[in-house]
Protein backbone atom coordinates (compact mmCIF):
# COMPACT_ATOMS: atom_id res chain seq x y z
CA UNK A 1 0.00 0.00 0.00
CA UNK A 2 1.34 3.06 -0.85
CA UNK A 3 1.82 5.90 2.15
CA UNK A 4 0.71 9.04 2.02
CA UNK A 5 3.51 12.18 2.07
CA UNK A 6 2.55 12.63 6.01
CA UNK A 7 2.48 9.36 6.78
CA UNK A 8 6.23 9.33 4.86
CA UNK A 9 7.16 12.07 7.05
CA UNK A 10 6.13 9.97 10.18
CA UNK A 11 7.76 6.84 9.18
CA UNK A 12 10.88 8.45 8.61
CA UNK A 13 10.61 10.40 12.48
CA UNK A 14 10.44 6.92 14.17
CA UNK A 15 13.18 5.52 12.32
CA UNK A 16 15.71 8.76 13.00
CA UNK A 17 14.52 8.60 16.91
CA UNK A 18 14.83 4.85 16.82
CA UNK A 19 18.46 5.36 15.28
CA UNK A 20 18.91 8.12 18.05
CA UNK A 21 18.34 6.09 20.84
CA UNK A 22 20.57 3.12 20.30
CA UNK A 23 23.19 5.15 19.26
CA UNK A 24 22.94 7.10 22.92
CA UNK A 25 21.96 4.23 24.67
CA UNK A 26 25.44 2.52 22.89
CA UNK A 27 27.64 5.77 23.75
CA UNK A 28 25.68 5.37 27.37
CA UNK A 29 27.43 1.98 27.78
CA UNK A 30 31.17 3.11 26.29
CA UNK A 31 31.18 6.62 28.69
CA UNK A 32 28.99 5.77 31.61
CA UNK A 33 27.02 9.25 31.13
CA UNK A 34 24.22 9.17 32.98
CA UNK A 35 22.92 12.10 31.29
CA UNK A 36 23.13 10.06 27.99
CA UNK A 37 21.18 7.47 29.13
CA UNK A 38 18.59 9.94 30.23
CA UNK A 39 18.40 11.43 26.72
CA UNK A 40 17.95 8.05 25.35
CA UNK A 41 15.52 7.37 27.57
CA UNK A 42 13.90 10.71 25.97
CA UNK A 43 14.61 9.60 22.77
CA UNK A 44 13.01 6.14 23.04
CA UNK A 45 10.11 8.51 24.09
CA UNK A 46 10.06 10.17 21.06
CA UNK A 47 10.40 6.85 18.79
CA UNK A 48 6.88 5.98 20.40
CA UNK A 49 4.98 9.16 20.20
CA UNK A 50 6.61 9.23 16.73
CA UNK A 51 4.57 5.57 16.30
CA UNK A 52 1.56 7.17 17.47
CA UNK A 53 2.07 10.10 15.29
CA UNK A 54 2.38 7.45 11.90
CA UNK A 55 -0.78 5.36 13.64
CA UNK A 56 -2.77 8.89 13.88
CA UNK A 57 -2.29 9.91 10.54
CA UNK A 58 -3.11 6.67 9.24
CA UNK A 59 -6.58 6.30 11.39
CA UNK A 60 -7.94 10.21 10.94
CA UNK A 61 -8.39 9.07 7.29
CA UNK A 62 -11.12 6.46 8.07
CA UNK A 63 -14.75 7.08 7.79
CA UNK A 64 -17.16 4.74 8.46
CA UNK A 65 -20.67 3.69 9.18
CA UNK A 66 -20.54 5.01 13.06
CA UNK A 67 -18.31 8.04 12.47
CA UNK A 68 -19.78 9.25 8.94
CA UNK A 69 -17.91 12.86 9.51
CA UNK A 70 -14.15 10.91 9.63
CA UNK A 71 -11.94 10.39 12.61
CA UNK A 72 -9.62 13.52 11.81
CA UNK A 73 -9.83 14.56 15.28
CA UNK A 74 -7.82 11.48 16.26
CA UNK A 75 -4.85 13.59 14.65
CA UNK A 76 -5.53 16.78 17.58
CA UNK A 77 -5.69 13.61 20.29
CA UNK A 78 -2.36 12.34 19.48
CA UNK A 79 -1.21 16.42 19.48
CA UNK A 80 -2.55 16.76 22.34
CA UNK A 81 -0.50 13.40 23.77
CA UNK A 82 2.41 14.80 22.47
CA UNK A 83 2.36 18.28 24.15
CA UNK A 84 1.86 16.05 27.68
CA UNK A 85 5.08 14.12 26.66
CA UNK A 86 7.07 17.60 25.62
CA UNK A 87 5.84 18.83 29.55
CA UNK A 88 7.03 15.28 30.55
CA UNK A 89 10.75 16.09 28.91
CA UNK A 90 11.00 19.25 30.48
CA UNK A 91 10.71 17.92 33.74
CA UNK A 92 12.94 15.03 32.84
CA UNK A 93 15.30 17.23 32.16
CA UNK A 94 15.52 19.17 35.06
CA UNK A 95 15.42 15.95 37.41
CA UNK A 96 18.25 14.44 35.80
CA UNK A 97 20.62 17.51 35.08
CA UNK A 98 19.61 19.10 38.35
CA UNK A 99 18.32 16.46 41.01
CA UNK A 100 21.24 14.36 40.02
CA UNK A 101 24.85 15.16 40.63
CA UNK A 102 27.03 13.99 37.50
CA UNK A 103 29.28 11.40 38.59
CA UNK A 104 32.60 10.40 36.84
CA UNK A 105 32.33 9.69 32.91
CA UNK A 106 34.51 7.66 30.87
CA UNK A 107 35.84 9.15 27.75
CA UNK A 108 34.00 12.58 27.87
CA UNK A 109 35.00 13.42 24.74
CA UNK A 110 33.14 10.75 23.27
CA UNK A 111 29.92 10.99 25.29
CA UNK A 112 29.91 15.06 24.17
CA UNK A 113 30.29 13.81 20.29
CA UNK A 114 27.25 11.77 21.00
CA UNK A 115 25.23 14.63 22.31
CA UNK A 116 26.14 16.85 19.39
CA UNK A 117 25.46 14.46 17.32
CA UNK A 118 21.98 14.19 19.04
CA UNK A 119 21.48 18.10 18.75
CA UNK A 120 22.29 18.04 15.53
CA UNK A 121 20.12 15.29 13.79
CA UNK A 122 17.31 15.56 16.21
CA UNK A 123 17.10 19.55 15.24
CA UNK A 124 17.11 18.95 11.51
CA UNK A 125 14.50 16.55 12.03
CA UNK A 126 12.24 18.89 14.05
CA UNK A 127 12.66 21.27 11.33
CA UNK A 128 11.56 18.63 8.47
CA UNK A 129 8.92 17.82 10.25
CA UNK A 130 7.03 21.07 10.94
CA UNK A 131 8.47 21.95 6.94
CA UNK A 132 6.40 19.07 6.37
CA UNK A 133 3.31 19.41 8.93
CA UNK A 134 2.64 23.34 8.07
CA UNK A 135 2.66 21.99 4.24
CA UNK A 136 0.11 19.53 4.68
CA UNK A 137 -1.52 21.32 7.60
CA UNK A 138 -1.01 18.26 10.11
CA UNK A 139 -1.29 19.01 13.56
CA UNK A 140 0.22 15.69 14.66
CA UNK A 141 3.38 16.33 12.66
CA UNK A 142 3.22 19.96 13.76
CA UNK A 143 3.51 18.74 17.62
CA UNK A 144 6.23 15.96 16.96
CA UNK A 145 8.13 18.44 15.14
CA UNK A 146 8.13 20.61 19.08
CA UNK A 147 8.60 17.47 20.57
CA UNK A 148 12.07 16.73 18.50
CA UNK A 149 13.20 20.02 19.39
CA UNK A 150 12.65 19.93 22.79
CA UNK A 151 14.95 16.48 22.45
CA UNK A 152 17.63 18.70 20.73
CA UNK A 153 17.34 21.01 23.68
CA UNK A 154 17.95 18.02 26.17
CA UNK A 155 21.06 16.90 24.12
CA UNK A 156 22.41 20.22 24.78
CA UNK A 157 22.06 19.93 28.52
CA UNK A 158 23.96 16.65 28.07
CA UNK A 159 26.60 18.50 26.27
CA UNK A 160 26.97 21.43 28.43
CA UNK A 161 27.11 18.61 31.21
CA UNK A 162 29.40 16.48 29.95
CA UNK A 163 32.18 19.78 28.89
CA UNK A 164 31.45 21.82 31.68
CA UNK A 165 29.65 20.31 34.99
CA UNK A 166 27.77 23.52 34.92
CA UNK A 167 24.62 21.61 33.61
CA UNK A 168 21.62 22.79 36.22
CA UNK A 169 22.19 26.15 35.12
CA UNK A 170 21.69 25.25 31.20
CA UNK A 171 19.19 22.87 32.34
CA UNK A 172 16.62 25.96 34.06
CA UNK A 173 17.02 27.82 31.13
CA UNK A 174 16.41 25.17 28.41
CA UNK A 175 13.26 24.02 29.96
CA UNK A 176 11.80 26.96 29.60
CA UNK A 177 12.21 26.63 26.00
CA UNK A 178 11.12 23.02 25.98
CA UNK A 179 7.62 24.28 28.23
CA UNK A 180 6.97 26.86 25.55
CA UNK A 181 7.13 24.76 22.92
CA UNK A 182 4.33 22.26 24.38
CA UNK A 183 1.93 25.33 24.88
CA UNK A 184 1.01 25.79 21.47
CA UNK A 185 -0.45 22.19 20.50
CA UNK A 186 -1.40 22.00 23.85
CA UNK A 187 -3.91 25.02 23.55
CA UNK A 188 -4.60 24.04 19.41
CA UNK A 189 -4.87 21.01 19.85
CA UNK A 190 -7.52 21.44 22.72
CA UNK A 191 -9.02 24.35 20.67
CA UNK A 192 -9.77 21.99 17.93
CA UNK A 193 -11.58 19.20 20.60
CA UNK A 194 -13.77 21.57 21.35
CA UNK A 195 -15.18 22.95 18.01
CA UNK A 196 -13.42 26.67 18.48
CA UNK A 197 -13.68 28.51 15.33
CA UNK A 198 -11.93 28.31 12.64
CA UNK A 199 -9.32 31.88 12.11
CA UNK A 200 -11.00 35.02 11.59
CA UNK A 201 -8.85 35.51 7.78
CA UNK A 202 -10.29 32.40 6.18
CA UNK A 203 -13.82 33.02 7.14
CA UNK A 204 -13.13 36.24 5.62
CA UNK A 205 -11.72 34.83 2.75
CA UNK A 206 -14.96 32.37 2.28
CA UNK A 207 -17.18 34.86 2.47
CA UNK A 208 -15.57 37.17 -0.34
CA UNK A 209 -15.57 33.91 -2.32
CA UNK A 210 -19.48 33.68 -1.60
CA UNK A 211 -20.12 37.37 -2.06
CA UNK A 212 -18.20 37.61 -5.54
CA UNK A 213 -21.49 35.70 -6.98
CA UNK A 214 -23.59 38.64 -7.96
CA UNK A 215 -26.51 35.94 -7.52
CA UNK A 216 -25.48 36.27 -3.72
CA UNK A 217 -27.01 39.20 -2.12
CA UNK A 218 -26.13 38.70 1.67
CA UNK A 219 -23.91 36.01 3.80
CA UNK A 220 -26.36 35.45 6.98
CA UNK A 221 -24.06 33.57 8.63
CA UNK A 222 -20.95 31.80 8.25
CA UNK A 223 -19.11 29.21 10.81
CA UNK A 224 -16.25 27.05 10.82
CA UNK A 225 -14.21 24.13 12.99
CA UNK A 226 -11.18 22.13 12.40
CA UNK A 227 -10.90 18.30 12.83
CA UNK A 228 -7.43 17.36 12.13
CA UNK A 229 -5.84 18.05 9.02
CA UNK A 230 -9.22 19.78 7.60
CA UNK A 231 -11.98 22.39 8.19
CA UNK A 232 -15.47 21.69 7.77
CA UNK A 233 -17.20 25.24 6.96
CA UNK A 234 -21.29 25.64 7.14
CA UNK A 235 -22.91 29.23 5.65
CA UNK A 236 -26.45 30.38 5.37
CA UNK A 237 -26.68 33.17 2.12
CA UNK A 238 -29.46 34.86 0.70
CA UNK A 239 -29.41 34.36 -2.97
CA UNK A 240 -31.48 35.84 -6.13
CA UNK A 241 -32.67 32.90 -7.77
CA UNK A 242 -35.59 32.16 -10.06
CA UNK A 243 -36.25 28.58 -9.32
CA UNK A 244 -34.62 25.79 -6.76
CA UNK A 245 -32.62 23.85 -9.91
CA UNK A 246 -30.78 27.37 -10.70
CA UNK A 247 -30.23 28.23 -6.42
CA UNK A 248 -28.48 24.79 -6.44
CA UNK A 249 -26.72 25.13 -9.34
CA UNK A 250 -25.28 28.33 -7.67
CA UNK A 251 -24.66 26.67 -4.45
CA UNK A 252 -22.74 23.70 -5.86
CA UNK A 253 -20.71 26.37 -8.10
CA UNK A 254 -19.66 28.25 -4.92
CA UNK A 255 -18.71 25.11 -2.80
CA UNK A 256 -16.26 24.29 -5.78
CA UNK A 257 -14.85 27.53 -5.94
CA UNK A 258 -14.37 27.67 -1.68
CA UNK A 259 -12.82 23.99 -1.97
CA UNK A 260 -10.42 25.34 -4.97
CA UNK A 261 -9.20 28.44 -2.94
CA UNK A 262 -9.46 27.65 0.53
CA UNK A 263 -6.89 24.09 1.26
CA UNK A 264 -7.91 21.39 3.24
CA UNK A 265 -11.91 21.77 3.00
CA UNK A 266 -13.15 18.47 3.26
CA UNK A 267 -16.64 19.76 3.51
CA UNK A 268 -18.66 23.07 3.27
CA UNK A 269 -22.60 23.11 3.68
CA UNK A 270 -24.32 25.93 1.78
CA UNK A 271 -28.06 26.56 2.76
CA UNK A 272 -29.33 29.37 0.53
CA UNK A 273 -32.62 31.82 1.23
CA UNK A 274 -34.78 33.06 -1.53
CA UNK A 275 -34.57 37.04 -1.30
CA UNK A 276 -37.89 38.46 0.12
CA UNK A 277 -38.73 41.93 -2.41
CA UNK A 278 -40.52 44.15 -0.45
CA UNK A 279 -38.11 46.55 -2.61
CA UNK A 280 -38.00 45.75 -6.59
CA UNK A 281 -36.47 47.56 -9.31
CA UNK A 282 -37.65 46.73 -12.87
CA UNK A 283 -35.70 48.07 -16.28
CA UNK A 284 -37.70 48.02 -19.18
CA UNK A 285 -35.83 48.63 -22.98
CA UNK A 286 -37.73 51.95 -24.81
CA UNK A 287 -37.80 53.70 -27.90
CA UNK A 288 -37.63 57.28 -27.17
CA UNK A 289 -36.90 59.17 -23.91
CA UNK A 290 -40.58 59.59 -23.18
CA UNK A 291 -40.47 56.33 -22.13
CA UNK A 292 -43.94 55.09 -23.49
CA UNK A 293 -43.46 52.15 -25.81
CA UNK A 294 -40.96 48.97 -25.38
CA UNK A 295 -38.14 48.38 -28.02
CA UNK A 296 -38.12 45.19 -29.59
CA UNK A 297 -34.27 44.81 -28.77
CA UNK A 298 -32.86 44.91 -25.44
CA UNK A 299 -29.41 45.49 -25.80
CA UNK A 300 -30.06 47.94 -28.45
CA UNK A 301 -32.96 50.18 -26.82
CA UNK A 302 -31.22 54.06 -26.65
CA UNK A 303 -32.88 53.88 -23.01
CA UNK A 304 -34.22 52.59 -20.21
CA UNK A 305 -36.89 53.08 -17.93
CA UNK A 306 -36.16 52.39 -14.05
CA UNK A 307 -39.04 51.87 -11.72
CA UNK A 308 -38.85 51.40 -8.07
CA UNK A 309 -41.73 49.29 -7.03
CA UNK A 310 -42.64 48.61 -3.18
CA UNK A 311 -45.56 46.04 -2.97
CA UNK A 312 -47.48 46.96 -5.37
CA UNK A 313 -46.81 50.82 -5.40
CA UNK A 314 -44.53 52.54 -7.67
CA UNK A 315 -42.56 54.71 -5.78
CA UNK A 316 -40.23 56.17 -8.33
CA UNK A 317 -39.82 56.05 -12.01
CA UNK A 318 -36.47 57.24 -13.90
CA UNK A 319 -35.22 57.58 -18.08
CA UNK A 320 -31.38 56.91 -18.33
CA UNK A 321 -29.85 56.56 -21.54
CA UNK A 322 -27.70 53.31 -22.64
CA UNK A 323 -24.52 54.23 -23.71
CA UNK A 324 -23.70 50.22 -25.32
CA UNK A 325 -27.11 50.79 -27.87
CA UNK A 326 -24.87 51.48 -31.03
CA UNK A 327 -21.75 49.12 -30.67
CA UNK A 328 -21.44 46.66 -32.89
CA UNK A 329 -19.99 43.87 -30.28
CA UNK A 330 -20.47 43.28 -26.97
CA UNK A 331 -23.10 45.69 -25.79
CA UNK A 332 -25.11 42.59 -24.14
CA UNK A 333 -22.23 42.09 -21.55
CA UNK A 334 -21.62 45.57 -21.13
CA UNK A 335 -25.76 46.60 -20.70
CA UNK A 336 -25.71 43.41 -18.11
CA UNK A 337 -23.16 45.36 -15.95
CA UNK A 338 -24.97 48.80 -17.05
CA UNK A 339 -28.66 47.30 -15.51
CA UNK A 340 -26.31 45.23 -12.57
CA UNK A 341 -24.53 48.53 -11.16
CA UNK A 342 -28.14 50.60 -11.00
CA UNK A 343 -29.31 47.70 -8.91
CA UNK A 344 -31.75 46.60 -11.22
CA UNK A 345 -33.82 43.25 -10.15
CA UNK A 346 -35.78 42.79 -12.83
CA UNK A 347 -35.47 43.40 -16.94
CA UNK A 348 -39.48 43.13 -18.62
CA UNK A 349 -39.07 42.77 -22.21
CA UNK A 350 -41.82 42.11 -25.22
CA UNK A 351 -40.20 39.57 -26.70
CA UNK A 352 -37.58 36.87 -25.71
CA UNK A 353 -34.03 37.98 -26.20
CA UNK A 354 -30.79 35.92 -27.71
CA UNK A 355 -29.52 33.09 -25.04
CA UNK A 356 -26.56 34.78 -24.57
CA UNK A 357 -27.99 38.03 -23.38
CA UNK A 358 -30.72 35.91 -21.07
CA UNK A 359 -27.23 33.77 -19.97
CA UNK A 360 -25.58 37.08 -18.82
CA UNK A 361 -28.59 38.50 -16.83
CA UNK A 362 -29.39 35.64 -14.78
CA UNK A 363 -25.76 35.02 -14.21
CA UNK A 364 -26.23 38.30 -12.17
CA UNK A 365 -29.03 37.87 -10.71
CA UNK A 366 -31.58 39.86 -12.57
CA UNK A 367 -34.67 38.08 -13.66
CA UNK A 368 -36.28 38.53 -17.07
CA UNK A 369 -39.84 38.86 -17.68
CA UNK A 370 -41.32 38.35 -21.12
CA UNK A 371 -44.68 40.52 -21.09
CA UNK A 372 -45.28 40.22 -24.83
CA UNK A 373 -46.71 43.76 -25.08
CA UNK A 374 -45.50 47.02 -26.18
CA UNK A 375 -46.89 49.73 -24.04
CA UNK A 376 -44.42 50.60 -20.42
CA UNK A 377 -47.86 50.71 -18.37
CA UNK A 378 -48.81 47.51 -19.98
CA UNK A 379 -45.68 45.66 -19.38
CA UNK A 380 -45.54 47.19 -15.61
CA UNK A 381 -48.94 45.89 -14.68
CA UNK A 382 -48.10 42.14 -16.06
CA UNK A 383 -44.94 41.90 -14.04
CA UNK A 384 -47.33 43.09 -10.93
CA UNK A 385 -49.56 40.67 -11.27
CA UNK A 386 -46.80 38.27 -12.13
CA UNK A 387 -45.34 39.35 -8.91
CA UNK A 388 -48.28 38.88 -6.63
CA UNK A 389 -49.48 35.32 -7.91
CA UNK A 390 -45.67 34.38 -7.15
CA UNK A 391 -45.31 36.27 -4.29
CA UNK A 392 -41.90 37.73 -5.03
CA UNK A 393 -43.00 41.06 -3.80
CA UNK A 394 -44.07 39.93 0.02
Amino acid sequence: MKLSKTEQVALISVVVTLGLTLLKFGFYLLTGSVALLADAVHSFTDTFTSILVFLGIKISKRKTASFPYGLYKVENMVSLFISFAIFYAGYEIVREAVAHPSGAINLPIVAAAAAAISTVVSYGLSVYKLKAGKKFNSPSLIADGHHSRSDALSSIVVLVGVLTGFDRIAALIIVFFVIKAGVRPFIDSLKVLLDASIDPETLLKVKDILKSDPRVVKVKSLKGRNSGSFKFIEAVIELKAHSFEEAHEVSEKLERAVKREIPNVDEILIHYEPVSRAHCRYAIPVVNENGTRLSEHLSSAPFFVLVDVDGEQVKNRKVIANPYAKLERHKGPMVAKMLAKNDVDCVIVSSEPPGGVKFILEGMGIELIIAHVDMVEDALKFALKEAQRTGSHE
